[in-house]
């Protein structure tokens, strides 16, 4: 096997590894979400994440409770944009 084909399968191996890992920690967040839920009331989740948790946003966190509770989420990645450097005079 070629040093770039080991390179390729090491990169896709890490990627499923962390992915899986993410998807863990989702559900795992989704299960705190529920206890949210449980104590606050469905309609309170939102606000109380606004209050409590302003960093997530309402869709990822709507994706843990979602997986949590059984139901499937899918996930969306996009390659960000390369940031240019600061050139010193």
């Amino acid at each position: 096997m070629s040093v770039l084909a080991k390179e390729i399968l090491t990169e896709y191996e890490l990627a499923r590894m962390h992915i899986e890992a993410g998807f863990e920690h989702l559900l795992k967040a989704g299960e705190f979400l529920a206890e949210v839920e449980k104590l606050a009331g469905a309609e309170q989740v939102e606000s109380w994440l606004k209050e409590n948790c302003s960093e997530i946003d309402t869709v990822q966190a709507a994706q843990g409770l979602k997986l949590f509770k059984g139901g499937s989420v899918t996930v969306e990645a996009q390659r960000k944009p390369e940031e240019k450097e600061v050139q010193e005079n």
